[in-house]
């Protein structure tokens, strides 16, 4: 079964493609379901008639101009994105030394390289993706987890591309026309 949006495209294979793509570790996988032995091509249907949200944020250009550059400058993602350049060259690179030098010494690096990633290879819990956090009230666990949040750099980018869709969005906004009599609440034509 095929899922399409109002604008006629599928969803299958490609996804939603997003106007702000930030770096990714994990990026240089090969998954998804454009990979997948049997996924469903990408195709599209005629559209539905439709009113578009007429909210969309003025300066998209400028939203997505900010944010690359923030990207392409803080440190955190740059760090991000050499990661995952190093994680794809491992991936790539196949071939294992049969020196034992060489395997000691690629070894190293990888040890190196798990230290260097804060978050990464933390404690095990008995819950996956949970850390253990030291015995504390909920007070504490709510500002531990604040701390979190806050240092996490794509919900520091989430907040600096909200404030910049803010700060050029127009002040007034017009409420949308209401539909046709003869569509629904969702736009689609009514059976005849």
């Amino acid at each position: 079964q095929k899922f399409y949006r109002v604008s006629g495209a599928s969803t299958q294979y490609r996804g939603v493609v997003p106007d702000i793509v930030l770096p990714d570790r994990l990026g240089h996988l090969k998954s998804g379901e454009q990979y997948l032995d049997y996924s469903l091509p990408w195709d599209t249907v005629e559209a539905t008639a439709y009113t578009p949200w007429n909210r969309q944020p003025q300066g998209k250009s400028e939203i997505k101009s900010k944010s690359a550059h923030r990207v392409a400058t803080g440190e955190a993602f740059v760090s991000i994105s050499r990661d995952a350049a190093q994680a794809k060259e491992r991936m790539e690179n196949t071939l294992q030394s049969l020196n034992i030098n060489d395997v000691r010494r690629e070894r190293n690096e990888a040890k190196k390289l798990e230290k260097e990633m804060p978050g990464w290879h933390e404690e095990e819990s008995s819950t996956p993706g949970e850390r253990k956090i030291p015995a504390a009230g909920p007070e504490e666990k709510q500002r531990l987890w604040l701390r979190e949040v806050n240092e996490d750099p794509y919900t520091r980018e989430a907040m600096a591309v909200l404030d910049d869709m803010a700060s050029v969005a127009p002040s007034v906004v017009q409420p949308a026309e209401p539909p046709d009599a003869d569509r629904s609440f969702y736009s689609r034509p009514r059976p005849r």
